[in-house]
């Protein structure tokens, strides 16, 4: 169990370790999944097919005509895996075009629901409607699990997520997905007892997601399986796909999320990549409650793991101050918070740091 009130930001990064793609990975995965090209007759060449399905869904009331998107596509196809940094910021800086817009979004859409179809976090055949949870002991999902268990009894499942959150800058459904099946096998439960406790979680995709899964019952949002490739309405998954200028219009939504920020005594970066805008989408109005602060740095500099804390000192608001390897950080009332960069992934960091990450702040 988390003693402290934990939130955890997530990026693409903690997905890796299921086997989804990194953010430059996905833009390489997109470009392929939009080079789309017909031969003689018209039969489709290249590119995915229920892209093409949904881009003639979408004009099928109008023009007819999906070569307008085709030629938006390519543009994406040629320049998204080379030169921009990520597949978001290409589509942010091309705001207001919605034919290439749509192009994007159904690349994402597909490429994740792919991404989750592939996964470790798939269906079996030995598991027939589960994944496997041992085939999942080398990631940070199962570390997790055993902190979120550690002292839980199962008479007191009620207050198992009482001090976490969750802020995911991920489009699939990872987290929510493993915990359902993780806190069911753990403690003997029924599924729907399993998904009565996950609901309880606050969780924010700012982003969204390639839609709700099934038992989230949520019926503003189109619907997906975990990891269904085939059946799925592609078209309304991509509406529900945000860009950096559309992030998270709900403003009772933003300002929770925020609030959890603020409120949280320890903050833990997972695979999280750090870029500004989304630091500034995290930022509270107030200084932050942090006290401790636990990040993945994989493969950054040291230099670049510096500007990452001036950030941070300003998304939070507090005052930084080195101390050694630790960055120790003061706020406003003289209260103190230490900073710790992993060089490594998400499993080593719950790996060598699971009794910190647990404990008091």
């Amino acid at each position: 169990m988390f003693r402290s009130k934990t939130t955890f930001i997530v990026g693409a990064g903690a997905s890796c370790e299921a086997q989804l793609p990194s953010g430059e990975r996905l833009k390489e995965l997109i470009g392929r999944a939009i080079d789309i090209r017909f031969e003689d007759f018209g039969r489709q060449h290249t590119g995915d097919p229920l892209i093409v399905h949904a881009l003639r869904q979408k004009v099928q009331a109008t023009t007819r005509d999906i070569n307008p998107y085709l030629h938006k596509a390519w543009q994406i196809r040629d320049i998204v895996p080379h030169a921009a940094l990520s597949i978001d910021n290409y589509l942010d800086a091309h705001q207001g075009d919605e034919e290439l817009e749509l192009c994007g979004k159904l690349g994402i859409a597909k490429c994740i629901l792919d991404a989750e179809h592939s996964s470790l976090l798939r269906r079996t055949e030995q598991h027939r409607d589960n994944f496997s949870l041992p085939g999942l002991r080398d990631t940070w999902y199962v570390q997790f699990l055993k902190l979120l268990t550690e002292n839980v009894r199962a008479a007191d499942l009620d207050t198992i997520f009482d001090n976490i959150a969750f802020v995911i800058f991920n489009y699939d459904r990872c987290i929510e997905h493993f915990l359902v099946q993780g806190i069911q096998e753990y403690y003997n439960i029924t599924r729907a007892r399993a998904v009565a406790l996950v609901k309880r979680i606050p969780i924010f995709h700012p982003y969204g997601t390639v839609g709700s899964l099934p038992w989230m019952e949520d019926n503003d949002k189109p619907q997906a399986e975990f990891g269904d490739n085939e059946r799925m309405d592609l078209l309304s998954i991509a509406g529900n796909i945000k860009t950096f200028s559309e992030r998270m219009d709900d403003e009772e939504a933003l300002n929770a999320l925020r609030t959890h920020i603020a409120e949280a005594e320890t903050l833990v970066f997972l695979g999280f990549a750090f870029h500004r805008q989304n630091l500034a989408l995290i930022k509270p109005s107030e200084p932050a409650f942090t006290k401790r602060i636990f990040a993945t740095v994989m493969g950054v500099s040291e230099s670049d793991q510096d500007h990452i804390k001036s950030d941070l000192v300003e998304t939070l608001q507090i005052e930084p101050e080195d101390a050694g390897e630790l960055l120790a950080m003061y706020r406003p009332d003289g209260t103190d918070a230490e900073v710790v960069f992993y060089n490594g992934n998400c499993n080593d960091l719950f790996r060598n740091y699971w009794r910190s990450l647990s404990g008091s702040a």
